[in-house]
């Protein structure tokens, strides 16, 4: 990458997504969602800057991060907001085994971002028995991989996970986590509250399941902020809207700022790309 030298503007978390998908995700709620559009509706909503990660699983070919960096040069002259290539990556299990090389990826992304508890997918390894203990297994794994830039959504409860857990998870848990990513100089991509929550709703997990979440998403937060761990907001979106509720979802981060803002958050913790260089790539 070549520096260009030039500051870059400062932003306030409701300005930023880095955890943001089209309809090369090949999902259906995502039909449609360009990347134009996605660039047309950071600008619209006055976002200043999106992490663009399309997920990479073992079966992703490497070519679709080719042309998805191509097409975004392309079109980043015609917007304001700054768009960032990354990649959605699964980590495969607890020694933090990765669906592709984090230094092949490095170079051709402008940052490495990497799923935790990804546990749905068929790549993934089988868990052991405690599904909280492996979690903190594979973020010391990850954290220890240079390449890597952002951990996404590295909360423990999140979606699919939630059939393996039947208790809250406790703070000192989340300080062990904390204490790995900022002696790593990691970025953590702070997944939207609302989305986490909807997400559950939607698999159909019951109240127990929903209450032992929020508080494990309460302790989550307070950590993040007790640490002073980088944050980036990012609101996993498919699409401008979620489903067809008419609730918008890219760039909605309104329900996460609250709960960190309630421990102590303020933007001096936010990261925007400020580390990177140009995203021109050599």
């Amino acid at each position: 990458m070549s520096n260009s030298g030039t500051p870059m503007p400062k932003a306030t978390f409701r300005e930023c997504d880095f955890h943001t998908h089209t309809e090369l995700c090949g999902e259906g709620q995502a039909k449609g969602f360009t990347i134009r559009k996605l660039f047309e509706t950071a600008d619209e909503l006055g976002l200043r800057y999106v992490g663009y990660s399309e997920h990479w699983h073992k079966s992703t070919p490497r070519d679709l991060f080719l042309r998805i960096r191509d097409e975004v040069e392309k079109l980043q002259p015609q917007f304001r907001v700054k768009v960032w290539v990354s990649a959605e990556i699964d980590v495969l299990n607890s020694r933090g085994d990765m669906a592709c090389d984090p230094d092949d990826a490095a170079s051709i992304l402008d940052y490495v971002s990497v799923a935790i508890s990804h546990y749905g997918h068929g790549d993934i390894k089988p868990l052991r028995p405690d599904l909280v203990e492996d979690t903190v297994e594979m973020v010391r794994a990850v954290c220890r991989v240079p390449a890597v830039t952002m951990l996404m959504h590295p909360q423990i409860v999140y979606g699919q996970c939630m059939k393996f857990i039947d208790r809250v998870v406790t703070p000192d848990i989340y300080d062990e986590c904390m204490r790995e990513i900022v002696t790593h100089n990691k970025v953590v991509d702070f997944a939207s509250v609302r989305m986490s929550m909807d997400y559950l709703h939607d698999l159909k997990f019951g109240p127990d399941k929903v209450a032992i979440a929020e508080q494990s998403f309460e302790n989550y937060a307070a950590a993040l902020v007790r640490h002073q761990v980088r944050l980036a907001p990012g609101t996993d979106a498919h699409h401008v809207f979620y489903h067809d509720t008419g609730r918008r979802w890219f760039g909605n981060n309104d329900s996460s700022l609250p709960l960190l803002t309630s421990h102590g958050y303020t933007d001096a913790q936010l990261w925007y790309g400020q580390d990177l260089r140009s995203p021109q790539k050599a």
